[in-house]
C-alpha cells in the first residue's frame, strides 16, 4: 500500500508541475487599419510568444485575401536594424513592429503599411502590400515584410497606419510531454482505484 501511494505522489507532482513550465502562450490578434486610398477591410494573425512564430496571418485588401504568414516569420532586415526593435530578429522583430514598438519613428523615418503597384519593364508589373519601418533618408535601418500578388490593379493603392488588439485571452498549450504525464496520472489513478475495489 505504501509503495502505491508513493508512485501516485510521484506521478501527481510530475504531471502538475510540468505543464506550466513547458506550455506555449498563443494569442490571436485583429489588425485595425487606418489610412488613405484603398484601406484593408480585415486583418488577423496568431502569434506564439514562447517560440516566436506566426500562423494564420491574413490581410484582406482590394477584395484579395493575402497570406503573410511566411513573410512575417522571415522579415527583411537591413542593418543597422531599426532601433525600435532592439536586438529582436525574425518573427519576434515582426511582432515588435506590429505591436507598436516602432510608432512615433524618429525624423527621417516612417512606419506604415503600403499597398501599391510596381511596374518593372521585364514582367509587366505586380501589386505588393508591405508592413515596414524604414529610414527614408539613408535607406538603412529597414524592417519590411511583403506579400506580392498580381496582375496590377490599376485602381487600387493606399497607405496608412495600424493597431492590433488581442482577441480573447492568451491560450496556454501544453507540450506533448505534459499531456503524456497527465495521461499517465489518470491511468495510475484508475488502476489504484480498481485495486482498492478488488481488495475489498
Amino acid at each position: 500500500m505504501t509503495q502505491r501511494r508513493l508512485w501516485t505522489a510521484v506521478l501527481f507532482l510530475a504531471a502538475c508541475g510540468t505543464p506550466a513550465a513547458l506550455a506555449d502562450t498563443i494569442t490571436t490578434y485583429d489588425i485595425n487599419f487606418t489610412g488613405s486610398g484603398t484601406v484593408p477591410t480585415a486583418g488577423s494573425f496568431t502569434y506564439d510568444s514562447t517560440v516566436p512564430s506566426f500562423s494564420d496571418f491574413t490581410v484582406t485588401w482590394a477584395g484579395v485575401v493575402l497570406n503573410f504568414t511566411a513573410a512575417a516569420n522571415a522579415p527583411s532586415l537591413t542593418p543597422p536594424e531599426p532601433a525600435c526593435l532592439g536586438a529582436a530578429t525574425g518573427a519576434a522583430a515582426t511582432f515588435d513592429l506590429l505591436s507598436g514598438d516602432c510608432d512615433s519613428p524618429p525624423t527621417g523615418s516612417a512606419t506604415d503599411w503600403t499597398a501599391l503597384q510596381y511596374t518593372p519593364n521585364d514582367n509587366g508589373g505586380f501589386d505588393a502590400f508591405s508592413f515596414a519601418s524604414s529610414n527614408l533618408d539613408t535607406n538603412a535601418g529597414i524592417l519590411v515584410f511583403t506579400e506580392v500578388f498580381g496582375p496590377p490593379n490599376s485602381t487600387a493603392s493606399g497607405s496608412g497606419s495600424w493597431t492590433i488588439s488581442a482577441v480573447g485571452q492568451p491560450s496556454p498549450v501544453p507540450e506533448p510531454n505534459s499531456v503524456l504525464l497527465l495521461a499517465a496520472l489518470f491511468c495510475a489513478s484508475a488502476f489504484l482505484a480498481r485495486q482498492r475495489i478488488l481488495a475489498r
